[in-house]
């Protein structure tokens, strides 16, 4: 079996920092929570300047250093540098460990500390309600396994070869929802342009602040999945966390429309199917005027709206290149959008249409999800089998 080393005997930490003095024209790629997954960095990031970086726009991370989330650590954020072709800057909610040279293999001590052992240590040793971080200091003392260093190489060559294969094969099952998506987009896109009228959305649903108090804490948690549209919460990828303080998070009712307003560009809404709670960073919008809120979850997450939403969105990346905070669509800006209505007898049959036809497609990509988690369940027991010694390599 492996002996365990703390982390500050075999990776430095955040070693290097963008300082305020920094030329205001600097560009880079920022990376941010969001963009990292375990394991993997989002390619599709923002290029942004110095001076219209948020603050937070700071670690600086060479190639083969680990970057570790140390903000929501449930999300088990975690990834090792790789040589890019634009400068990169992350976020100081990310660790950068920078193993030491000849002594520590950057692969081994990825998959190391991205093991299910080390990142449940992560997520225990946060604290915090609804955002729980871990300190860099109490990182840095974490126990992890260690093996001698040629040890290290043999182990990071097999984890490699069989990593890659389950990872190409997660490349392709995202592949294939994208392209199922995207034939579920053209499906909407076509119904909507049948030639019925544009109106403005404030003319069919309004805002609700409805807060849980003490009264309403009992009901469900909901989560809005870019791809998936509103979920509860043990259904996702985003869990309710113990003690987490519900008193001032939204009412959602069933039939309200809920928006991301910071992911509103990347389609994160959809329509409640029963009574919950969400973000209170979220819009809760309510049907009037008998509006059909299923054909407002089909129309608002359609390519045409979504595409709407992005060209209203404030903050970096937004209309409004001056602010640093994070990019957002006002709600009065949101009901300014235009949305094709006709009489409630069209609205009807079209919705019918719709919801048969994305019924069977909704199956397809469950079915595809289910897979991909398979496969990441497998790969994660496999990292962590392997680095703890439970599996031997030769």
């Amino acid at each position: 079996m492996p002996e365990a080393a703390p982390l500050w005997a075999l990776c430095s930490i955040n070693d290097e920092a963008l300082s305020d003095k920094t030329d205001p024209g600097y560009s880079f790629e920022y990376v941010d929570i969001s963009n990292v997954s375990q394991g993997h960095i989002n390619e599709d990031l923002e290029t942004v300047s110095f001076a219209e970086a948020p603050s937070r726009a700071r670690r600086v991370a060479r190639p083969n250093d680990v970057i570790v989330s140390t903000v929501r650590t449930y999300l088990r954020a975690i990834a090792r540098v790789e040589e890019t072709d634009n400068p990169r800057i992350y976020s100081t909610g990310f660790a950068i460990l920078r193993p030491e040279a000849g002594r520590v293999d950057p692969r081994y001590i990825a998959y190391v500390v991205g093991s299910d052992r080390v990142m449940d240590e992560i997520v225990a040793t946060s604290v915090g309600v609804s955002y729980p971080a871990i300190q860099a200091t109490a990182l840095h003392r974490i126990r992890v396994p260690f093996v001698p260093f040629k040890d290290q190489k043999r182990i990071a060559d097999y984890l490699d070869r069989e990593t890659s294969e389950i990872d190409a094969m997660i490349t392709k099952l995202d592949e294939l929802a994208a392209r199922v998506r995207e034939r579920r987009g053209s499906v909407w896109s076509s119904t909507f342009a049948r030639g019925f009228a544009l109106q403005r959305l404030q003319w069919f649903v309004t805002e609700i602040d409805e807060r849980a108090g003490a009264t309403l804490v009992h009901l469900p948690m909901l989560s809005v999945s870019i791809h998936h549209g509103i979920q509860r919460r043990e259904d996702s990828s985003s869990k309710q966390r113990a003690g987490e303080d519900l008193t001032k998070y939204k009412v959602a009712r069933e039939g309200d429309i809920v928006v991301n307003r910071m992911r509103a560009f990347q389609g994160g809404l959809g329509r409640t199917n029963v009574d919950g709670l969400v973000s209170p960073d979220y819009a809760v919008l309510r049907p009037i005027n008998g509006f059909d809120a299923r054909w407002g979850h089909y129309v608002m997450r359609s390519p045409r709206f979504v595409d709407e939403m992005s060209q209203r969105l404030r903050g970096i990346g937004g209309a409004d290149q001056t602010s640093v905070r994070t990019p957002r669509i006002n709600v009065r800006d949101l009901l300014l959008i235009l949305i094709p209505v006709a009489d409630s007898k069209s609205l009807k049959q079209a919705t019918d249409d719709l919801d048969e036809v994305t019924g069977r497609i909704d199956q397809m990509l469950t079915k595809v999800s289910d897979l991909k988690d398979l496969l990441l369940e497998r790969r994660s027991a496999l990292i962590t089998d392997v680095v703890t010694g439970r599996k031997v390599v030769a």
